[in-house]
């Protein structure tokens, strides 16, 4: 749908889709709007389906709730199809992405983010002689959007919080405008917009205080006296409490009729002018702002926030968190800048130095503060709390902005805090200051790549960064896009004219100079971090240094216990106190990760300060804490298998630490998937000859990662390195453990000549270490490689081979047996032995239902084969249920690939039981969960089953579509199946 400008999705009201016409287009029922409407809140960003489930069904999800969700996006599609209309066909408008699904539309056609454009455009119009006329007028365009209540129809948890922040929001634009108006002298135009809105937001006192304001100026001073007597009794009816100070002190200068209150040419954005002074006190000003930064780009989420939580008449504090070089201060003052207007009064700064050895203490800045402000030397008391008092007494009263930098603790600022509500105080910091009471804390994350390319471009040059842009996306990523390290290697390049950007980019790569290469002048990313690593305490300081030496993205707690050496209560603690440092961040509960130049750096203080055998202690703790937590997930999920016998039994560590122990199968499996990242980092990276046996065992424990969308790749490219590895010398134990690995890898890819290259390897190596397991393994996947060719007879050949070899192991492996059975089931489906078929089947989920505890697993491969066997004997409501089961199992490993086969079995039988409709959705959901995976011949299979289904429903243009995809992928295959689709599209 990008580009195409014939639909609007409106949520600032009724959920609506209108076309170019006006036209509204009828959405479904309100979960299916509600799904929209997630998706909606977000354009071009992939929501998970885990998330669009918790958002619109909260903690009451209906039985097969995927299943819903798939229906409502396939409706959903259809939906914009129609919107589409008549202006030619549009891309679909929901994509599959990430695990989730994304909404392809541009954000100016979502009333929302339209809205929030035009407000943005007001906040930073050009200071010209027209530029406030045109503010009103953006302001004006933007409220128009709003139609009512937000989201009106929708239920549940999500939707009533989204709806509340969103109403908040569209106060502070509706007083942004009316402050806009007023400041133009509209008094007497918008008076009575302002009335009706004081009506629909009685507790808004922001614009009551404009309101009177209005009134007042208007010359109908009893009308605002009025509308201060309706406030005040819906506020002390709803909440118990009178109005605040500011609009308590609007109504004495109204009865007084104070001169102030009128209308003057300029600047004037709040109701309420600051009075005089009535002390005798000199009347101060003070600007003492930085200069903005020059170049400032981005950032919009986060002004957004200081925006709505640092308002005068609020008396917000916002906290603005982040590790050193991530543009705190910049954000700070930037927006400080653009909201100084607000403030009259003054705007206050200071540098706490809370990074460095010598933070500065309150008393001192205090007294700054106070000569600022208009007090004599001699006028200042010697106490702390005296100070302060007397701090926020010369502030009651006053609009003032203050700006505390760089703080070391909540210690340090809580002095500080001014005491009116009509100041705002931004503060900046490393540390959380979690214990700062009444804070809102903004947690400033690294640039996005637009915004890093935009200050990469605005210092490096225009002509340079467009000549390259490839290398300069290669150095902001090197950068890890934190805007400080972006800085300077801009500012490198444009001190050195003669540099091409790749050249830049090539001394980047390196990992062990990267560092040493961002530094400029005074400037330097090591620097930045030096400051914040040397306030550690000496634990601290050491978890630092040994947490950078896995290449892991992040790491779980009982990882980092195990790295550290600590149990998990102390390691918590640790992880907690750097995460407070900004050093490291809480990727979620339980897992923390390091911005990958903070990783670096650590790093380089491991290898400086910490000795190698204390590294390679660390390493082998992390490598043997993954291995014996995956040889239990392994035995967990496959009770009655003998692989795990072979696992490094009688070498691993003593005294080593074990993971989770775990209660469930499927527990198992999300800790393996939820660890497939470090666990395989930690592998490759154990090449070494006392751990390349473990590093192989910890592949074989862990091959169920090769039916992953997202790890399969990285499992293969692990196994091939460790392979590598082990042609120096290594045993053909370690080898035949790697060629299996290895040859799964590729099994899992559809490259079945590497794969079936790797299991002939097994069988000669498994004959040189005795290794009857996976001799037994081995064939079983010669197997699987024939079937997907084709050669069913030679298939069958090498399965007997792998039960006979599995009924032949002294002391049994029924599971093997069973495994077998099930693969034979499927090759007699194939040869048309459909009696056979079954039969055997049903044999293997007898075996299997026999053993305890049940292997879910292999019991979901046994009921997809009897299932397709049923359905091949026409047996279609007995194929369904047990096709139904192997996919619930299925999808509960993680085995993408044969959740897809199964819904596109489970399509097939509907198909032929004449219920197309249900087909076409189950053969759509199997191309969702096939994802970008490679485009093999079981792509096209679903796309003409899903043709079929279409055209029997009547779309007959769709059904074309997917036969021509089907058609493609065959000829491309040279599959036999090519004719047969090619005589439907003729």
């Amino acid at each position: 749908m990008r580009g195409v400008e014939m639909v609007e999705l409106r949520l600032l009201g009724a959920v609506e889709l209108r076309r170019a016409d006006g036209a509204r287009v009828v959405l479904g029922p309100p979960q299916q709007r509600a799904l929209l409407a997630v998706l909606a809140m977000a354009p071009g960003v992939a929501v998970p389906v885990e998330t669009l489930i918790d958002r619109v069904w909260s903690d009451e999800p209906p039985l097969n709730v995927r299943d819903t969700v798939y229906a409502y996006v396939s409706r959903l599609r259809r939906v914009f199809r129609q919107a589409a209309g008549d202006a030619g066909p549009a891309a679909p408008a929901l994509r599959r992405r990430d695990g989730g699904y994304v909404l392809d539309i541009a954000p100016h056609l979502v009333d929302l983010h339209r809205a929030r454009d035009l407000a943005q455009r007001a906040r930073t119009a050009p200071e010209v002689p027209e530029g406030p006329a045109h503010r009103a007028d953006l302001l004006r365009e933007a409220t128009a959007l709003w139609r009512g209540t937000p989201l009106a129809g929708l239920t549940g948890e999500w939707a009533g919080r989204v709806r509340v922040s969103l109403e908040q929001e569209q106060t502070t634009l509706l007083t942004d405008r009316f402050a806009a108006e007023l400041a133009l002298g509209r008094h007497a135009s918008v008076a009575d917009e302002l009335l009706a809105c004081t009506l629909e937001h009685p507790l808004a006192e922001p614009l009551a205080e404009q309101l009177m304001l209005a009134l007042y100026r208007a010359g109908r001073q009893a009308d605002a006296l009025a509308a201060y007597a309706r406030i005040r009794e819906s506020l002390v009816s709803a909440l118990g409490e009178e109005p605040g100070p500011a609009l308590r002190r609007l109504h004495e200068r109204v009865l007084r009729r104070d001169p102030g209150l009128d209308h003057r040419p300029g600047p004037a954005p709040d109701a309420e002018e600051t009075p005089p002074e009535e002390t005798g006190r000199r009347v101060a000003r003070p600007a003492q702002l930085p200069r903005d930064v020059p170049g400032f780009t981005g950032r919009k989420p986060y002004l957004e926030q200081l925006e709505q939580t640092l308002r005068p008449g609020a008396g917000g504090v916002a906290v603005v968190v982040g590790p050193g070089g991530v543009g705190k201060t910049t954000l700070a003052v930037h927006w400080a800048h653009r909201a100084a207007g607000r403030f009259p009064d003054g705007q206050l700064y200071v540098d706490l130095q809370g990074a460095g050895s010598g933070p500065a203490e309150p008393a001192a800045v205090l007294g700054a503060f106070l000569r600022a402000l208009g007090a004599a030397d001699e006028e200042l008391p010697r106490e702390v709390g005296e100070r302060a008092a007397l701090y926020r007494s010369l502030l009651d009263g006053r609009r003032m902005l203050v700006v505390l930098d760089n703080a070391r603790d909540a210690a340090q600022v809580r002095p500080l805090l001014p005491g009116a509500p009509e100041c705002a105080t931004v503060i900046t910091s490393r540390a959380r200051l979690s214990d700062l009471d009444g804070a809102r804390r903004v947690d400033l994350a690294v640039m996005d790549p637009v915004e890093a390319t935009a200050l990469f471009t605005h210092i490096a040059g225009e002509r340079r960064a467009a000549a390259e842009p490839a290398a300069v996306t290669d150095v902001i990523e090197a950068c890890g896009r934190l805007p400080l390290a972006v800085r300077i290697a801009a500012a490198r390049l444009a001190a050195r004219p003669t540099w091409p950007t790749h050249l830049l980019a090539d001394k980047l790569t390196d990992h062990h100079r990267r560092l040493s290469e961002l530094r400029v002048g005074d400037q330097a990313v090591e620097a930045a971090l030096d400051l914040s690593y040397r306030q550690l305490a000496p634990e601290q300081a050491r978890a630092l240094r040994l947490l950078g030496l896995p290449d892991g993205p992040d790491i779980s707690l009982p990882a980092a216990a195990a790295l550290l050496d600590r149990d998990p209560a102390a390691t918590e603690h640790l992880l907690e106190a750097l995460t407070d440092a900004s050093l490291l961040e809480a990727s979620a509960p339980g897992r923390y990760r390091f911005h990958d130049l903070i990783r670096l750096y650590a790093r380089a203080q491991a290898e400086q300060d910490q000795p190698p055998e204390d590294r390679r202690a660390a390493t082998t703790r992390l490598l043997d804490f993954y291995l014996a937590t995956a040889a239990t997930a392994y035995t967990i999920q496959r009770p009655g298998d003998r692989t795990a016998e072979h696992l490094a039994a009688g070498h691993l560590a003593a005294g080593q630490r074990h993971g989770p122990e775990f209660a469930t199968a499927e527990a198992a499996v999300t800790w393996l998937f939820d660890e497939a990242d470090g666990l395989l980092a930690s592998a490759r990276n154990a090449t070494g000859p006392a751990t390349l046996r473990k590093a192989a065992d910890l592949l074989l424990a862990a091959t169920d990662l090769t039916w992953s969308a997202t790890a399969s790749a990285t499992f293969a490219h692990t196994a091939t390195a460790l392979l590598e590895a082990a042609r120096d010398g290594a045993g053909p134990d370690v080898r035949c453990r790697l060629h299996y690995a290895l040859g799964q890898a590729c099994l899992s890819s559809r490259d079945f000549e590497a794969a079936d290259g790797h299991a002939r390897r097994v069988v000669e190596l498994s004959t040189a270490a005795g290794d009857t397991v996976l001799r037994a393994r081995a064939m079983n996947m010669r197997g699987g490689i024939a079937t997907e060719r084709g050669q069913y007879e030679q298939a069958e050949r090498h399965y007997r081979e792998a039960l006979a070899a599995y009924r032949r192991d002294p002391e049994g492996n029924r599971l093997g047996e069973a495994t077998a059975l099930g693969n034979l089931s499927r090759v007699h489906e194939h040869l048309g032995r459909t009696d056979a078929a079954i039969r055997m089947a049903e044999d293997c989920l007898a075996v299997l239902r026999a053993l305890r505890p049940r292997p879910g697993r292999q019991i979901g491969n046994a009921q997809y084969a009897l299932g397709t066997a049923l359905s091949a004997a026409g047996r279609h409501r007995d194929a369904l249920t047990h096709l139904t089961d192997a996919h619930r199992n299925f999808r509960l490993y993680g085995q993408r690939w044969w959740e897809a086969l199964t819904l596109y079995r489970m399509a097939r039988t509907h198909l032929a039981m004449d219920e197309p409709d249900r087909a076409a959705a189950l053969a759509e959901q199997a191309l969702d969960r096939l994802g970008d995976s490679s485009v093999t011949e079981r792509r096209a299979d679903i796309h003409a089953v899903l043709g079929h289904a279409l055209h029997r429903t009547g779309r007959t243009d769709e059904a074309r579509v997917h036969w021509q995809h089907a058609l493609d992928i065959y000829t491309r295959h040279d599959s036999p199946d090519a004719a047969g689709i090619r005589r439907l599209l003729v």
